[in-house]
């Protein structure tokens, strides 16, 4: 039995109607969702698959989806969210689950709900299961609530014996373990003096789990994020397999540099349209001369252009090409097929990978006209680009050098960025403007508004390249 809380720290219990749960859960036969801190549960008549919480670069990627539907068929959207965790692998019944539950209210004296208290009683039944039954307390705030305002309820809770150092779901107490304790690909970290070898495993391994993690949150599309870091996932791959050269086989590294530019087109066409749309409407909320009526139907125009593009990204992202490309991923970013010459040091070996890189860039720059055109300077932001993704690879080896070129040709690579998007932007909208309609209209009044808005920014370039070409920034790739 809980203890008396009623009164505790001047706050009130209300005791609200008890309810069963009967839960299942699905895994595939090789347990994948649960390698990868993950969890799909059918109950009452809803599934609902649940993505672990991933961090990379301060971006935090939290996902949860419900679709109702039958006991005993993964309904298609859940199967799409979870595609690049299971790939081809079947999902199956895994564990059943059993709560017997108690509910209250934790409320102010006034009245006012500040957190909702359950007290399951579980019962887990499958195959793995070392923990059959125990009890599990959860207070849940409700949204606005301070977690202090229920401290009282807690020291109670622990008083009278509770344990608030296991935190994990359900599934995986009943299961004796840890979500994605037994990961099915780790980042590995890299020694003070690494080999060539060991940068380019943690390369790959750390870009693979980026795609990985974040092609759910590009399918779910609540957050353009998703797609972006999937997209940037794959362009990281992509110019490091370039980047190695001889230094991994390119009987491998060549047709996977295809396989991900086909998946990340597909994605492209759905970035591109979220920083479109979004730019959009960044200036209708600028300009009130646009015509308002035009404009809805530009938005409008733009919206449907943007939920065909979703539409060919998700037939790309569940299809068997995709399972193969990802299931390769997975094997190489255990040990990627590198030559032997990967075995030296990578302090010698790496630096001159990424002077290689920025010759072409330096070489570009000389051979620009003194206004050059946009071609050109998309160009150069393609192979700033470059510069940054092979400075950021081998950082390990190289340590801050690499770090602060890295940022130069970031900025640079920003700058040029909004010029692109610019060019970008005026060919889609100059499309509809073309076909005539409803928004054509708006669609040449934001056009114009979006190539000057990036030829303001157009002349900036210089002054990044001049940073980024100073001996301070870049002196180490002559050293």
């Amino acid at each position: 039995m809980l203890p008396d809380l009623d009164g505790v720290g001047g706050l009130s219990i209300r005791a609200l109607e008890a309810r069963d749960a009967h839960s299942f859960y699905w895994d595939t036969p090789s347990r994948r969702l649960s390698a990868w801190g993950c969890t799909l549960r059918f109950r009452g008549g809803d599934w609902t698959a649940k993505i672990g919480a991933h961090s990379i670069d301060g971006a935090l990627s939290r996902q949860e989806v419900e679709v109702t539907g039958n006991a005993g068929r993964v309904p298609a959207e859940i199967r799409g969210v979870l595609w690049s965790f299971t790939r081809d692998e079947d999902l199956e019944p895994s564990v059943e689950i059993d709560a017997v539950r108690e509910a209250f209210e934790i409320c102010t004296a006034d009245g006012e709900q500040l957190a909702v208290l359950t007290d399951d009683r579980v019962t887990a039944f499958g195959p793995g299961v070392v923990t059959p039954r125990f009890r599990e307390v959860e207070i849940e705030l409700t949204d606005g609530a301070a977690r202090q305002a229920v401290f009282p309820i807690v020291q109670a809770l622990i008083v009278a014996g509770a344990d608030s150092s296991d935190s994990r779901p359900k599934l995986e107490r009943a299961l004796g373990r840890r979500p994605g304790s037994n990961p099915e690909l780790r980042v590995p970290d890299v020694s003070e003096t690494p080999t060539a070898r060991e940068v380019i495993h943690a390369a790959t391994a750390s870009a693979t789990y980026r795609l990985i993690t974040y092609l759910p949150v590009a399918w779910i599309g609540e957050d353009p994020e998703g797609v972006h870091q999937a997209r940037v996932a794959m362009r990281r791959l992509r110019s490091d397999l370039n980047t190695w050269g001889v230094l991994v086989d390119r009987r491998w590294a060549d047709p996977l540099r295809d396989e991900l530019n086909w998946l990340g087109t597909r994605l492209g066409a759905v970035r591109d349209l979220d920083v479109l749309i979004e730019g959009v409407r960044g200036l209708g909320a600028e300009h009130g001369e646009l015509n308002k009526e035009s404009f809805v139907a530009l938005l409008g125009e733009l919206e449907a252009k943007r939920g065909a593009a979703r539409n060919s990204m998700r037939r790309a992202i569940r299809s068997a090409r995709t399972s193969a490309l990802l299931d390769g991923l997975v094997i190489a970013a255990g040990d990627p097929p590198s030559a032997p010459q990967a075995d030296d040091p990578a302090h010698g070996l790496l630096p001159p990978l990424v002077r290689r890189r920025w010759k072409k860039m330096s070489r570009a720059v000389r051979r620009m006209p003194d206004v050059p055109p946009d071609d050109d300077l998309h160009d150069l932001r393609i192979r700033a680009k470059r510069v940054r993704y092979a400075a950021e690879a081998v950082r390990p080896a190289v340590g801050a050098p690499a770090k602060r070129l890295g940022k130069a040709a970031a900025s640079l690579q920003g700058t040029l960025g909004d010029l692109n998007d610019a060019a970008m932007a005026s060919r889609i909208l100059g499309g509809i403007a073309a076909e005539g309609g409803p928004a054509a209209f708006a669609a040449g009044q934001v056009s114009g508004l979006m190539m000057a808005k990036g030829q303001e920014v157009r002349g900036r370039w210089e002054r990044h390249w001049r940073e980024l070409s100073r001996g301070k920034t870049r002196g180490w790739l002559d050293e």
